[in-house]
């Protein structure tokens, strides 16, 4: 039987964890990892410490995989506290209003968050996440991981889950303050922010701490790969499910107004809930898998530069939650940077701000309601 959290394997299916005794990582080579629970066996914790880990101790596969070994909660908590000791500290920040850009962008006072994931505070997260997973390895499989102490790459199982606690802490935020999100939108980079924060999300969602997925919008400078990458997908499946909203006119109308890429997520999203509509969720794992195929073999190949390792679950997180890439000029990242410098006086890169840089995008268009409920991730 497996564990309460498990991976699998995107290239090749393969299912992982770290019950055989091995840090969780595919096998077969360094393959990008999908993190899978089971929701009838986990809950959703409301409240606990500031310490992330701590916190949500009960979703990371270090713990699952102790408990099953005969580990108690206490000891868990222990080892995680003695894992970290000597390391940065990381505490769960507030989502923070931005009451100055609510005024700015015309939206109702309490609908506009924003969290700061810094790349130190990102570095720490995986550092701590890391960490934690060796010291429960060696305590209850008795393996002693002889490798660098840096975090290894997204690859792995243990620092999946350290970056799927941004997400899991948005989630906790919304139970604390009742505030039901409808969008979130985020800097693409080099993915790693991103994937935790959509991966935790989705967790949550099926945990029950949100009533819905908000729809996740993956931000990044025009001509971005993961845009292309979110198109292709999208083309493919709606060539087999929506073959008018396929054809060339109305995709190249999507490309330049945000409001006709909303009808189509809308109607892939649709199909995805319906629970006697299969033919929707065999087109969507098809239509990722056929891309998952046509992947160049070499990682260094043009076509891959700067692509995030887990474009896979990017894209699928925003086909699940009814969001979509957005590709943003250097006149909205510009713009953006200067909104956030007129709030924080600490310098915000171009690309950190890539999140804001979305909602404007949508805003000027139009399809951003005044009343809907956003955060943002500021890098």
């Amino acid at each position: 039987m497996l564990p309460p959290s498990y991976y699998v394997c995107v290239p090749c299916g393969t299912v992982v964890t770290a019950a055989g005794g091995d840090v969780p990582r595919c096998p077969r080579g360094p393959h990008p990892l999908l993190r899978e629970v089971d929701a009838g066996r986990l809950r959703f914790p409301e409240m606990g410490p500031a310490q992330p880990f701590l916190r949500f101790r009960g979703l990371l596969h270090a713990c699952h995989l102790a408990r099953e070994a005969g580990a108690t909660d206490a000891e868990c908590v222990e080892e995680i506290e003695r894992a970290v000791e000597f390391l940065p500290p990381l505490r769960s920040l507030r989502w923070s209003r931005l009451e100055i850009l609510e005024e700015v962008f015309g939206i109702e006072s309490g609908s506009l968050r924003c969290k700061s994931e810094t790349d130190e505070s990102a570095t720490i997260r995986r550092r701590q996440g890391w960490c934690i997973g060796r010291a429960f390895l060696s305590r209850w499989l008795a393996l002693a991981i002889e490798v660098a102490d840096e975090p290894p790459d997204a690859c792995n199982g243990f620092v999946f889950d350290a970056g799927a606690s941004l997400g899991w802490e948005l989630a906790a935020d919304r139970l604390r303050d009742g505030v039901d999100l409808h969008r979130v939108f985020v800097g693409v980079g080099d993915g790693l922010v991103a994937s935790g924060l959509v991966h935790g999300l989705r967790e949550a969602y099926r945990l029950g701490a949100l009533p819905r997925l908000p729809r996740l919008h993956l931000v990044e400078p025009a001509g971005g790969p993961l845009s292309a990458t979110f198109d292709q997908v999208s083309l493919r499946i709606l060539s087999q499910v929506h073959a008018d909203l396929a054809s060339q006119r109305i995709w190249e109308a999507a490309q330049s107004f945000p409001r006709v890429r909303q009808q189509i997520a809308d109607s892939l999203q649709a199909g995805l809930q319906r629970a006697a509509d299969d033919r929707v969720r065999t087109a969507v794992e098809q239509g990722l898998r056929a891309q998952v195929i046509e992947r160049p073999a070499d990682p260094d190949a043009a076509s891959l530069v700067r692509e995030p390792a887990d474009w896979f679950g990017l894209v699928r997180g925003m086909l699940e939650s009814g969001g979509f890439s957005i590709s943003v000029t250097d006149d909205q990242l510009s713009l953006a940077r200067e909104l956030l410098d007129s709030i924080d006086s600490a310098p915000v890169s171009p690309l950190g701000c890539a999140a804001l840089a979305g909602i404007i995008r949508l805003r000027t268009a139009g399809d951003l309601e005044t009343d809907e409920n956003v955060a943002i991730v500021a890098c």
